[in-house]
């Protein structure tokens, strides 16, 4: 995490991402500082694992949380990542744990099966598998 004195240093970082995939220590790299318009400003760098900038990094903020509670001396806290797309975060620090909000782009859906419909997925996988064999038999 490097943090800065101002708000316009972050917002301007142009980031050398061979340079930060050099970096030994940890998956990424934070950008930080504090800022009138919000507690404080944040960016974030991960391309070693194919992101070069998160656009709104919530586990990020499960670090620069608690540093930025301590250094302002409060633990609710509202923050902006200023990243291309960008986001407002909703901070609470409650100790052991942080309280994170704000709002999301939908990037996936999914629903999980239960062991009924696997079972039934399954049957009916493996009758169309015989039928296709009795069928191939018969040719």
């Amino acid at each position: 995490m490097l943090v800065l004195d101002r708000k316009e240093d972050v917002i301007n970082f142009i980031p050398d991402y061979s340079k930060i995939m050099e970096v030994t220590e940890g998956m990424g790299l934070f950008i930080t500082a504090p800022s009138k318009d919000y507690d404080f400003v944040s960016r974030t760098f991960f391309p070693k694992i194919k992101v070069n900038e998160d656009p709104v990094c919530e586990s990020a903020h499960c670090n620069l949380i608690p540093y930025w509670s301590k250094r302002l001396g409060k633990d609710k806290m509202t923050a902006f990542q200023a990243s291309p797309r960008g986001g407002i975060v909703y901070c609470e620090n409650k100790g052991e744990r942080v309280i994170i909000s704000g709002n999301a782009a939908l990037y996936s859906e999914s629903s999980i099966l239960d062991d009924n419909t696997i079972k039934s997925c399954n049957i009916l996988k493996f009758l169309k598998y015989k039928k296709d064999q009795l069928g191939k038999i018969n040719e």
